[in-house]
């Protein structure tokens, strides 16, 4: 399992902060090396520390948002950023929280404005189930806004569908599976020479 992840999920940890250039000069080097599909960053404000001098906090958001859209774009990679929300409302009964939506992060609308899709994952103590509530969709035919509800499974440490829960032993089926070679090889190791990248 351990073989089968290291060859798959990779961590990057810059050692001077956490720039977005500098992340996401890292992600392209993965695309090329690696072949990887799909960036998390995790958390937010991470990067939001690093607001240049002299930016306001919205320009920045503006600014790194973006950066991830055109990197995103250009790559052939799906980047999820997460942010977690300011202070939780409660509903009027005083007990419930309230759910957040893009609005509620902290420093500015853009987190709504800006990114293609957007959704909140909301644990509700009430029904004991998480709720992803699906709230920005700019392609229709991508999907749709909505709510999908999921219970914890404390058998497997899974999600599960609440209609339907998923014992089987999926990982077995993956690391059997040959890893798929790129065909671009040469090609990035001609870009690269025998230099490793700093990952």
């Amino acid at each position: 399992v351990k073989t089968w992840l290291s060859e798959r999920y990779f961590m990057i940890m810059p050692s001077q902060g956490y720039q977005i250039d500098e992340i996401l000069s890292r992600a392209r080097q993965l695309v090329l090396r690696k072949g990887i599909n799909a960036l998390i960053l995790d958390p937010w404000n991470r990067l939001e520390k690093n607001t240049p001098q002299g930016m306001n906090e919205s320009n920045y958001i503006v600014l790194c948002l973006t950066k991830m859209i055109e990197f995103a774009q250009k790559s052939g990679v799906h980047v999820f950023l997460v942010a977690h929300p300011t202070k939780m409302q409660k509903e009027k009964d005083g007990i419930n929280f309230q759910v957040p939506n893009l609005y509620s992060i902290s420093g500015s609308a853009h987190f709504f404005n800006i990114p293609h899709n957007g959704f909140t994952v909301f644990r509700n103590y009430t029904s004991q189930k998480t709720e992803v509530h699906i709230q920005k969709v700019k392609w229709e035919h991508l999907g749709k806004t909505g709510l999908i509800e999921y219970c914890y499974n404390e058998e497997n440490a899974r999600f599960d569908d609440v209609l339907h829960s998923d014992y089987s032993n999926w990982m077995e089926t993956k690391i059997n599976e040959p890893k798929k070679q790129m065909s671009f090889d040469h090609e990035v190791n001609n870009l690269f020479g025998n230099d490793e990248p700093p990952f």
